[in-house]
């Protein structure tokens, strides 16, 4: 306390110079004393936290921002400067110099103190912030960006390249940072050139005066700038394509050359243009069959993203890039499967945009080419898709052999059993019963990704339109799934049936939603990633009750039975328990059951050991508090139990740090 005393002892000028220039009134004084004394009390525990800091900050920033305000308010800028003018920023510092002495290892609580240094305009503050930051924490990437920036600002373009070069190599796989040098090193071009355009206008104006006394006033001006190589080698970017050859042998990846060319395309075409060419000389060098780099390579000729007309130009950049596709999709040593991807996609992207039909027509056609072809062993399913759904014919007969003869090439393609499935729901001369055969063949041979799976095996219930037959195919798929290879089919299948339950139209009433849904939990295998859907889905038709209704008694009549169900059922889940307690008790405090939560949390916290016992505390107290939503808890359900402790701390530390500025003086400026 002795050091609070201290404090309160070095605030007495300060605080008498704001009430001299009648910046506060004595009341509003001795309300500042007070939330200030309070402040340093809770620094001075034993261990304080890093909230504790940053709430003193905020409040001083906030008195910081009324006193600005009432200084241009009384008109006191002309007034001589002195202690007032700069007290509080001088506070806020200092109470960020004691926080970053104790907590060394925040970077982010550096990086804070460093903006608000800039804010300030104090510019070697900043510096010395950033110095020290990097002392201790030599690999952290973003105190390289930020203190390489600084110095730029200041003009320091050797200091800002050293700091980088210092972070490359201690981070040379670091995309980041060798973006941020190039960036660094193209400012730097543009800044040259900005100089040099300054010279030239210097030099036409003094060849106008007497020539005598132009070279006194500038001997070295006449000389032609232009000319001497190493001001040359800077303006063609020598230095920033020497950047790009170095990062791209240390990090030859795929997302750094994105991350280049986003970056370049930042300047203006005299200085990105030929940078462009080197960096795509060098894409085509390193990785040469790589599928991402040759789509991004027909992304540079022609970008989807980027605005575009039906010229002659475009037309020709169009067919530059389809034909770098095409050339990739038949090239021996790429991921065929992978660039075929790409390019059907490409196709069909461009086919929805353009108005012109015969351009249309020239991607279809050269899509159709380039599956004609190619040979059957270096046919794709992605392609055979491409050539079913973009050359679609209006004769079902045809459509249907070509999809079949597909078919006999890749038998267990889950595209081209999902394309014949949307083929037989077209016919409509079809029998159903035929349909559903079709769809049986489809689950028993297609292989690939679960939710490619999905969606074959929940093509029979969603293609019927007759309830009970609906559910008599839910329940089939639920069984004959469990014995099937991939071990994520049966809960994704569960899942999917519980999205077309909640969706149904008209919607099923609470007791056969209940009901519908017991079944199916009691009879399968659900994952927690099921209860937790059933409980965002009952939460968000508890939140949907119309305002005559009374909350408790909506409830109880719509969700209680499934809700105490479904929570019974995922509190035996291993590792569940929290999550399906908070979630549950939540929902009993939104209907206004407090005793039923609290005997809920009570009974799980007797089955939890220390540490998960204050996660549960910490995530009841952020409900009970209004601070963590009914489904916010499930997040952090994957995180290790002591990186699941830091979130909520953290979260608990930053919702409390709010402005009490107007708790403390009590009016507005």
């Amino acid at each position: 306390m002795d050091y609070v005393q201290l404090n309160q002892e070095d605030m007495v000028a300060e605080l008498k110079d704001l009430r001299h220039k009648k910046i506060f009134t004595k009341e509003e004084i001795k309300r500042i004393v007070v939330r200030r004394t309070a402040f340093e009390s809770t620094l001075v525990r034993r261990h304080p936290k890093k909230g504790d800091y940053l709430r003193y900050v905020e409040y001083l920033m906030a008195l910081e921002a009324l006193r600005k305000k009432r200084v241009n308010r009384l008109k006191l800028h002309a007034a001589k400067e002195s202690l007032a003018d700069y007290c509080l920023v001088r506070a806020q510092h200092h109470t960020f110099e004691r926080a970053t002495r104790r907590f060394k290892d925040d970077v982010g609580l550096w990086v804070q103190y460093f903006n608000l240094a800039k804010r300030e305009k104090s510019n070697s503050l900043a510096g010395s912030i950033a110095a020290r930051a990097l002392q201790l924490h030599p690999t952290s990437i973003p105190l390289y960006i930020i203190s390489a920036s600084h110095q730029m600002s200041l003009g320091g373009t050797e200091a800002a390249r050293t700091l980088l070069q210092r972070g490359i190599r201690l981070n040379p796989e670091s995309i980041q940072l060798w973006t941020e040098y190039a960036k660094m090193e193209m400012e730097f071009v543009q800044q040259t050139k900005r100089e040099l355009r300054k010279l030239k206008k210097q030099q036409k104006d003094l060849m106008e005066i007497d020539e005598v006394d132009a070279e006194e006033l500038v001997p070295d001006v006449r000389a032609d700038v232009d000319l001497r190589p190493e001001v040359k080698d800077i303006v063609d970017g020598a230095i920033v394509k020497s950047v790009v050859r170095h990062a791209v042998e240390a990090r030859p990846t795929i997302e750094l050359f994105a991350s280049l060319r986003k970056a370049m395309l930042s300047y203006p075409p005299s200085v990105r243009n030929s940078l462009l060419e080197d960096l795509f000389s060098h894409l085509k060098r390193i990785l040469p069959h790589e599928p991402q780099a040759i789509k991004l390579h027909a992304t540079h000729i022609l970008d989807e993203d980027e605005a575009w007309v039906e010229t002659p130009d475009f037309v020709d950049q169009l067919r530059q890039a389809n034909d770098v596709l095409v050339d990739g999709v038949k090239y021996e040593n790429v991921n065929r499967e992978e660039m075929s991807k790409i390019y059907v996609k490409w196709v069909e992207t461009w086919v929805a945009k353009l108005q012109d039909v015969n351009l249309r027509l020239y991607l279809i056609r050269s899509l159709q080419h380039l599956v004609s072809s190619l040979p059957p062993t270096h046919l794709s399913p992605s392609l055979a898709v491409g050539d079913i759904k973009l050359g679609k014919s209006d004769n079902i007969v045809k459509s249907r052999a070509k999809i079949f003869k597909y078919l006999e090439i890749f038998p267990s393609s889950t595209d081209m059993w999902l394309a014949c499935l949307a083929l037989s729901e077209e016919d409509e001369e079809g029998e159903t019963s035929d349909r559903l055969a079709l769809w049986r063949e489809a689950m028993t041979k297609s292989r690939g990704a679960t939710e490619d799976l999905v969606r074959i095996w929940s093509w029979g219930p969603y293609s019927t339109l007759k309830e009970k037959r609906r559910r008599q195919l839910w329940n089939e798929i639920l069984t004959t799934s469990i014995q099937h290879p991939s071990a994520d089919l049966h809960s994704h299948i569960i899942i999917e049936r519980m999205n077309a339950l909640y969706a149904s139209e008209p919607p099923f009433s609470a007791s056969e939603r209940h009901s519908e849904i017991s079944n199916t939990i009691t009879s399968n295998l659900p994952s927690a990633a099921c209860y937790e859907l059933i409980f965002e889905r009952e939460a968000s038709l508890l939140a949907t009750t119309t305002p005559t209704t009374p909350t408790k008694a909506a409830f109880e009549r719509s969700s209680k039975l499934i809700l105490e169900l479904v929570s019974e059922r995922w509190r035996k889940v291993p590792g569940q328990s929290i999550d399906a307690s908070v979630c549950y008790a939540s929902l009993l405090i939104k209907a206004g059951d407090g005793k039923g939560a609290k005997d809920m949390i009570d009974r799980t916290r007797t089955m939890l050991d220390g540490e998960e016992r204050e996660i549960l505390d910490r995530r009841w107290t952020d409900v009970l508090n209004g601070r963590l939503r009914v489904l916010d808890v499930v997040n952090t359900k994957k995180m290790p139990k002591s990186e699941a402790l830091s979130r909520d701390q953290s979260t608990s530390e930053s919702s409390q740090a709010t402005s009490h500025i107007a708790q403390g003086l009590g009016q507005g400026p």
